[in-house]
């Protein structure tokens, strides 16, 4: 089941969607501010944050640097909850990292088409992530099956260079130290 944090100060919207996530089958926390949630973040390892900016405590803005600087977190989907719609706003909350953004005031299937877009890009990530581990995988272990074919072979090439090479060696020192009592023939 997916975890999802809901942060949010009024308690009737709180709940209301943590309500509706629990009825689409999601596993719902909540959290009263920022500092609350960011201990229900720590321990639950959700698999979304949605996010009220305006809070006591400790803000929405505080909760996204404290969870993107955090590298356990930092790829956790982020959605604000706001009711400032204005651009520059909405603006400086996407810079800081935050994936998405809600008004207020809100519909059911707002929230639900937000949390399933963002869930969904979060897989395709992932499964593209995953894809790219998988082939560099692959790409070392063929890495390392040619180093170990050339370790081989280089041991092959320098044994099979050694056993003639001992040869001409050894006749050559015959040849050096007994230079004096070898005929030239013989030599």
């Amino acid at each position: 089941m997916l975890k999802i944090i809901m942060i949010e100060d009024e308690q009737q919207i709180r709940e209301e969607v943590m309500d509706w996530l629990r009825f689409e089958g999601y596993e719902a926390f909540g959290a009263e501010n920022g500092r609350v949630g960011l201990e229900v973040i720590q321990r639950e390892m959700p698999d979304l944050i949605i996010c009220d900016i305006a809070m006591p405590d400790m803000d929405g803005h505080e909760v996204l640097i404290a969870v993107r600087s955090d590298v356990r977190l930092n790829h956790i989907p982020f959605v604000f909850l706001t009711a400032d719609v204005e651009h520059s706003s909405v603006r400086h909350g996407m810079n800081m990292g935050a994936d998405d953004y809600l008004t207020k005031p809100f519909t059911h299937a707002e929230v639900l088409g937000t949390i399933r877009s963002r869930l969904e890009k979060k897989d395709n990530y992932e499964r593209k992530t995953q894809t790219q581990l998988n082939m560099l995988t692959v790409a070392l272990s063929e890495e390392r099956e040619k180093n170990l074919l050339k370790s081989r072979l280089v041991a092959m090439f320098s044994h099979d260079f050694r056993n003639p090479l001992s040869a001409i060696l050894s006749s050559s020192n015959i040849i050096r130290n007994y230079e004096a009592r070898l005929t030239p023939e013989r030599k």
